[in-house]
């Protein structure tokens, strides 16, 4: 589904505007909006998970709304430039689904607003989940087996990639893919990516990939797309 993307009111959280994608995707009347803050949209027991996630320092357990305000102070003091985070949207009738939140502070003139886009993240937790369910194959394969994005970072990554290349996992989470690629193979991955975002299945593609000990070694890939989802399973 399309982004949601929301204006909301820099002093009370209110929605001062949602987009199409927003409506249609909730459920709820754009009035019905208007008069709702992100605290109505998430469901109650995930609340404190989220705002504990952000910063558990401003916690205040007796009221959320208050809670909620310190943690979006923190873009209007510059003391963030913005907050990423997951959780859940919940529809007018209840179901939900998993997003990501990209929230910023923004000044137009004389007004203020915080910015969020809202990111459908469901087949992307269906895919992971799919493949940390296959546990002990994913665990114990010899075979290095991750998901990445379109956007040029692993999402997930099995244990053999460290045992292969030395790095830890939260290494090789952090950075592009490129930064580890050998120099003279990056135009011969640049140009697959781009086939793999086309849609396009790639068999026994080679590339030299980067240790930690500063040596390479040569990786022969298998991947699969899933355009729709901007991923891509190898």
């Amino acid at each position: 589904s399309l982004d949601e993307i929301f204006l909301l009111d820099s002093v009370n959280l209110k929605f001062k505007y949602v987009n199409k994608a927003a409506i249609n995707n909730l459920g709820y009347t754009l009035d019905e909006l208007y008069e709702m803050t992100p605290l109505d949209l998430v469901p109650e027991n995930n609340i404190m998970q989220v705002l504990s996630f952000i910063d558990s320092s401003k916690k205040n357990e007796v009221d959320n709304y208050k809670y909620f305000i310190d943690v979006f102070s923190q873009l209007k003091t510059n003391e963030k430039e913005q907050l990423v985070f997951e959780t859940l949207h919940k529809r007018k009738d209840g179901t939900t689904y998993d997003i990501e939140v990209h929230l910023q502070f923004m000044e137009v003139g004389n007004e203020s607003f915080y910015s969020a886009v809202i990111i459908d993240i469901s087949e992307r937790k269906k895919a992971e989940e799919k493949l940390r369910t296959s546990d002990k194959i994913f665990t114990h394969s010899v075979e290095m087996l991750c998901i990445a994005g379109f956007d040029g970072y692993f999402k997930v990554l099995n244990p053999a990639w460290s045992r292969t290349l030395g790095w830890s996992a939260e290494e090789l989470l952090s950075k592009p893919w490129n930064d580890f690629v050998h120099p003279d193979d990056l135009k011969a991955t640049d140009d697959v990516t781009s086939e793999i975002v086309d849609g396009i299945e790639i068999k026994q593609f080679e590339n030299r990939y980067l240790c930690k000990d500063g040596s390479y070694k040569l990786l022969s890939w298998n991947t699969f797309p899933y355009p729709e989802e901007a991923m891509m399973y190898a």
